[in-house]
């Protein structure tokens, strides 16, 4: 389903930046971000309220979870969410979907992370959207924790990957992304 994957950190701006491309419409993909038995599936349980304003929180099993509040919900285009994790303060997760005529672009971007949450958040966002790819070609997503601890090491200044101060790039051998157009 996904055709091209790209993935940043850009330590300056405290953000993790993924870029992918799929073979789907726009409101097939705002379905896999916004409905909980979707999200379960890719993602975690959700529970709560998925429409702008409201309250949500999402569990990832293993006593990891988050809350947050839908700060932008514009039905197929953009979802926007404060991401309040417990020792970690309140970032922001938004995803834009665009149509590109041969499917549609998806960019997640996870802003006002802290430094030493960059290596960790990366390689998260990266294996989750891994297991959203496996979810949309019809198999059940599995081993979130190896492909999670196999990517963290491509992450950090410990490994060949991205380093976790600078920025970089990393995901399927893609080039640096150049920093987000608002």
């Amino acid at each position: 389903m996904t055709t091209d994957s790209e993935g940043a950190i850009d330590a300056e701006n405290r953000s993790v930046r993924f870029v992918r491309h799929y073979a789907l419409g726009r409101e097939d993909l705002w379905q896999a971000f916004t409905d909980p038995q979707r999200l379960a599936r890719w993602l975690g349980a959700v529970t709560g309220d998925m429409r702008e304003h409201g309250r949500y929180g999402l569990d990832f099993g293993d006593d990891e979870t988050t809350t947050g509040r839908i700060t932008t919900c514009r039905e197929p285009d953009q979802l926007t969410a404060t991401w309040e994790s417990p020792g970690e303060g309140t970032t922001q997760v938004d995803v834009h979907r665009s149509d590109t005529g041969t499917g549609t672009r998806v960019v997640l971007t996870h802003a006002s992370l802290r430094p030493e949450d960059l290596p960790g958040h990366a390689a998260g966002w990266h294996t989750h959207l891994d297991h959203l790819d496996t979810d949309l070609n019809g198999h059940r997503a599995s081993g979130w924790s190896e492909r999670y601890n196999e990517l963290l090491p491509r992450n950090t200044s410990h490994g060949p990957g991205v380093p976790a101060t600078g920025q970089g790039s990393w995901a399927k051998d893609a080039p640096s992304l150049p920093p987000p157009t608002t």
